[in-house]
């Protein structure tokens, strides 16, 4: 392969991807489908981690940039939700393939998990350990947020086994939290550190730069002021335009809301970020950042930003399955969920085959290296090994053949070898998602905001793996 950097985009409309991408001509009945690869025994089961993820899809309030499936749920709702999640559980662990994994690692994300009550969370994970097999001091992650994450609801995730909890913060400018409906208080904040530094190993808090009107500076006394919080993690992310709500996009078009800054400034926002957390935390990977002893979460990094043996499985309305072969996606809509699993059909909707194997390669720059072993396995060396050593000649990475790693350089394009590393299928899906995201939000290639009316509602980031526009969303 030439070692010209053609193979890397100029810019990239957005990295917060999943992989593989959806095929959107595949024709097939997809429950029979999903079907046909559950029901059969696990043939590489020794390679690769195994991780579940669960998502619990209700919310106290809707922030405005969140791109993830939720709603303002009722205590009725929230209680028939959690009845179907149960019937699915039941149905997908006698799976012949589900029987022959041992999971490493546990999720529990949404939305906001701790909206339930604490013997309803507390019932979720003894259920979850009853039902598969759990590997012993697996992970297990809880999501809460400030407001609703009491000392009740910790003690009792703690007590039925959960290892972590993660929640955002996202920003402790009261400004900036205001623009984007972030209602916990910092008295909130503080004492969902306080609580849950005693009985988890890790409580993680999750930071965005790059919000409507601030500057560099603001971000950085945002994250320097986080750093005195005293969580044990930090993550910070750069603030995507392509999966927020388009009604925010529109407000800044109008004037009612402040314009961000151009893209390459929320780039250096972000790397300039990082670059703080640095000087507190242990980098752990492109987005993490911990104190010593706290390892980076294991289900998001070494799974699901993991290899092409690494499989998860999702459970709940939306959650998405994915292993060698196939990529499986759940009924989005949560009251289309709950009836079909009520009424004992699958709650699959959408299956694509097809085979990831540049997957690890994909995902290396999230994780900062590499072992190159995978894609000589795989056939993949002779493929890549021209990009990798133009990747070393411009100094974006350093590799001694077995092992790749980031530079600071690199760290600086990670999306961009991110996009470059997706083979020609997966990289021709990519591309109709970027065309068809811009058109629908106003969005310039590289995400820049422009003066075009956003033609959509909805999430953008559920189009990203090919789920219809039209479908089910709790901000359209």
């Amino acid at each position: 392969m030439s070692s010209k950097s053609t193979f890397l985009p100029d810019e990239t409309l957005f990295e917060s991807f999943t992989f593989p991408f959806f095929q959107f001509d595949f024709n097939c009945d997809h429950g029979q489908l999903h079907r046909s690869f559950m029901s059969v025994p696990d043939a590489h089961d020794a390679q690769g981690r195994r991780g579940l993820y669960v998502h619990i899809p209700f919310c106290d309030t809707i922030c405005t940039f969140c791109p993830f499936l939720k709603s303002v749920g009722s205590a009725e709702r929230i209680a028939n939700y959690l009845v179907a999640l149960e019937r699915e559980i039941d149905a997908v662990s006698v799976m012949a393939r589900v029987r022959s994994w041992v999971f490493d690692s546990i999720y529990i994300g949404g939305g906001t998990p701790s909206v339930l009550t604490p013997d309803q969370a507390s019932h979720l994970i003894s259920l979850l350990k009853r039902k598969f097999a759990i590997l012993d001091g697996a992970e297990l992650t809880f999501e809460v947020e400030a407001k609703s994450a009491s000392a009740e609801l910790l003690h009792a995730v703690a007590e039925a086994g959960a290892t972590r909890i993660s929640f955002g913060i996202q920003t402790l400018d009261p400004s900036l939290r205001k623009i984007v409906n972030l209602t916990a208080s910092h008295e909130e904040i503080e004492r969902t550190i306080e609580i849950g530094s005693k009985l988890f190993n890790d409580v993680n808090a999750d930071m965005i730069v790059g919000f409507p009107g601030q500057s560099t500076d603001d971000a950085l006394l945002d994250l320097h002021r986080a750093v005195g919080l005293g969580a044990s993690s930090i993550s910070l992310y750069p603030m995507d335009y392509s999966t927020v709500m388009s009604k925010l996009l529109d407000r800044m078009r109008t004037g009612s809301l402040p314009k961000p800054e151009d893209v390459a400034a929320r780039w250096d926002m972000f790397h300039r970020g990082r670059e703080l957390l640095s000087g507190s935390y242990n980098e752990q990977n492109m987005y993490c950042f911990g104190v010593d002893g706290v390892a980076p979460c294991n289900y998001m990094f070494d799974t699901l930003y993991g290899g092409y043996h690494d499989s998860y499985l999702g459970l709940g309305c939306g959650a998405y399955t994915a292993l060698p072969g196939m990529i499986s996606h759940n009924i989005a809509s949560e009251a289309g969920y709950v009836k079909a699993c009520l009424e004992g059909n699958g709650a699959v909707q959408r299956v694509s085959p097809g085979h990831a194997y540049e997957k690890s390669l994909v995902f290396f720059p999230k994780r900062l290296k590499a072992s190159l072993l995978e894609a000589r396995d795989l056939g993949l060396h002779a493929f890549y090994e021209g990009r990798i050593q133009h990747l070393v000649d411009i100094g974006a990475v350093e590799s001694d053949g077995f092992e790749v790693a980031l530079t600071d350089i690199g760290k600086r394009m990670y999306h961009r070898i991110m996009v470059g590393f997706l083979g020609d299928m997966n990289k021709r899906i990519y591309d109709l998602r970027c065309v068809q995201i811009t058109s629908d939000l106003g969005l310039g290639p590289d995400g820049s905001l422009l003066h075009s009316k956003s033609k959509a509602r909805g999430m953008p980031a559920a189009w990203h793996l090919g789920v219809d526009k039209d479908r089910e969303s709790a901000d359209a």
